[in-house]
């Protein structure tokens, strides 16, 4: 497809995505915009990532960029990491059946990496929409799957039969209904029907892969499509079985869940934040209606709930009955926590506290966005009180680390070439070819 027949522009690419691309196409490589980053691009939004596939080696990537970090076991990607932006950068490949001899100490065989063409890489990724290419320089989108064709039907359709590739790949069926629900898209019916076959398969997925997957899903403006997708495909099952009993039990609705309910309302709320909200955030959201059930308690009476110890000993129980599905780390856990103790002392009715105090607390900007999604949610009135924590909420949170958590998290990479602030060392001098003062030369020259 050619620049008359799409809208793609070149100042829709990010500048330090072009860097990329113009270093590796001057050093002789083929180098492709590709992916999500394609279909973005196409369907006129703004791509979350910008990834880059070229004919460049691992190696012939890392001499070319200083600020490249070589990821990956199976097969090595580079991530080429700039002040405020990483782009992923990933070498033509292509599928194999081919197997190096076990290892000794783990018996893990490992895939032999093939390197290949664009169109081999093309027909094994997952979706067709996931399956073009952008060339930048001649302004053409290359299409070797029918990407192109299932956008303008709006349908995500996997490229290999739907049968073999959750097979493959089980997560895949998590990403179908995050595109279709993110992009506004149907599942074509063989994908869709194949999902309902394969969807105990899911539980072959890592227990850290399924929350990294359920976090994307839930984060980009779609938590509540994505939910029912997950009801209506029998995966919400087996990945979230906590929410797939409660809806059972509160609405004895087995086969769609129910147009109205506090769980569907939180999530909806949290699609109309711009912002991406911290993942402790969203856990306290879907888990808010278990916190409710275990203390007897209507939404609007959770903020006057006074029994602190109650709403921990709750949270507590319920995150280990929810760890079981999903691997939840302790920081989530903890500032969960604090989210949810600390919504009592946002409503200022007839209360003594210190907002400047509370305010400077390091979880407070994250208890304030459950605070104003959640009352929202269950039409609880808290516009004077959102009004007067707006005037003295910080500018900034502190670092996550400050309150335990890790701080990788918190720093940003620095620019190409910059040295990091605050960590330049000076060296001590040495004295070459003479050795350095003893106690003897110390007393004659003071002497």
């Amino acid at each position: 497809m050619t620049q008359t027949e799409h809208s793609i522009r070149d100042h829709a690419v990010h500048p330090d995505a072009w860097k990329v691309l113009r270093r590796l196409h001057q050093a002789g490589h083929t180098a492709y915009l590709v992916g999500g980053t394609v279909r973005d691009l196409y369907l006129g939004r703004v791509p979350k990532d910008f990834d880059v596939a070229t004919t460049a080696k691992p190696n012939e990537i890392k001499r070319l960029f200083r600020n490249a970090f070589m990821i990956g076991r199976r097969f090595r990607l580079a991530h080429i990491k700039f002040y405020d932006s990483v782009i992923e950068v990933a070498t033509f490949r292509q599928e194999t059946d081919r197997f190096e001899e076990p290892s000794p100490e783990t018996g893990e065989a490992r895939a032999i990496r093939i390197y290949g063409t664009p169109e081999e890489d093309a027909r094994r990724r997952d979706f067709t929409i996931n399956g073009l290419f952008y060339d930048p320089f001649r302004a053409h989108v290359i299409d070797y799957v029918g990407g192109l064709v299932d956008m303008e039907k709006r349908i995500v359709r996997t490229i290999a039969p739907p049968d073999a590739s959750y097979e493959e790949d089980p997560a895949r069926m998590i990403r179908a209904v995050r595109a279709a629900a993110r992009l506004g898209f149907a599942i074509e019916a063989d994908t869709g029907e194949a999902i309902i076959r394969h969807r105990e398969a899911i539980l072959r997925c890592p227990k850290a892969r399924l929350l990294e997957e359920l976090m994307i899903l839930l984060k980009y403006n779609s938590a509540e499509r994505s939910l029912r997708l997950l009801w209506n495909f029998g995966l919400m099952e087996y990945i979230l079985p906590m929410h797939h009993a409660y809806l059972l039990r509160r609405n004895n609705l087995p086969l769609h869940p129910p147009n109205q309910d506090v769980l569907f309302d939180l999530v909806s709320m949290l699609d109309l934040e711009s912002a991406a909200p911290d993942p402790s955030v969203i856990f306290s959201l879907i888990l808010f209606p278990f916190v409710l059930e275990r203390l007897d308690l209507a939404p609007k009476l959770f903020w006057s709930h006074k029994s602190t110890s109650a709403v921990i000993t709750a949270v507590e129980s319920i995150f280990d009955e929810f760890s079981k599905s999903v691997d939840i780390s302790k920081r989530f856990r903890g500032r969960a926590l604090e989210i949810l103790t600390a919504q009592p002392r946002l409503v200022l009715r007839g209360s003594n506290i210190r907002p400047d105090k509370l305010a400077q607390k390091p979880y407070f900007l994250d208890s304030f966005m459950f605070f104003k999604i959640a009352s929202r949610a269950v039409d609880f009135d808290t516009q004077s009180d959102i009004a007067f924590w707006e005037k003295h909420k910080p500018k900034s949170q502190p670092p996550r680390h400050a309150a335990g958590g890790d701080p990788s998290a918190a720093v940003r990479p620095e620019p190409h070439g910059a040295p990091p602030p605050g960590r330049r060392r000076h060296r001590r001098r040495r004295h070459r070819g003479r050795p350095p003062p003893g106690p003897a030369q110390n007393q004659t020259a003071t002497q």
